[in-house]
């Protein structure tokens, strides 16, 4: 179950989708979208319900973790459905992890070329 999230820019920041819900839950889309629209209010509770229009003015949304979590206790507990909410539970966790483990490269990059930048500055006039 690779790609179960994704990292969009900084407004979107991990998400996953309804596409993706759908299909490792193994619900019709055309199920969840139903839940999706009932519930709408209250996953916006939870943050901005993104989405982008794909081919033939398709939506297709982009769940914030919170969103994604909310939206699968909405779902009965079947065999697929448990083992999914599972699986998307470490991908977040996971990618997240990630983030920020890059997010600390980045600033020991940062201090690393300022020292850097200092100690051409007094060697080299």
């Amino acid at each position: 179950m690779k790609d179960l999230v994704m990292q969009g820019n900084i407004k979107e920041g991990i998400y996953t989708t309804e596409t993706i819900i759908a299909k490792y839950a193994h619900i019709e889309r055309r199920s969840l979208m139903k839940v999706i629209n009932k519930y709408s209010e209250n996953l916006k509770k939870f943050g901005t319900v993104r989405f982008e229009i794909a081919g033939h003015g398709r939506k297709t949304y982009k769940f914030n973790e919170q969103q994604a979590t909310y939206l699968l206790t909405l779902l009965d507990n079947t065999e697929p459905v448990i083992e999914f909410k599972i699986a998307l539970v470490k991908a977040f966790y996971e990618l997240r992890e990630e983030v920020a483990n890059q997010r600390v490269l980045l600033e020991r990059n940062k201090q690393i070329n300022k020292d850097l930048g200092q100690v051409i500055h007094e060697y080299l006039p």
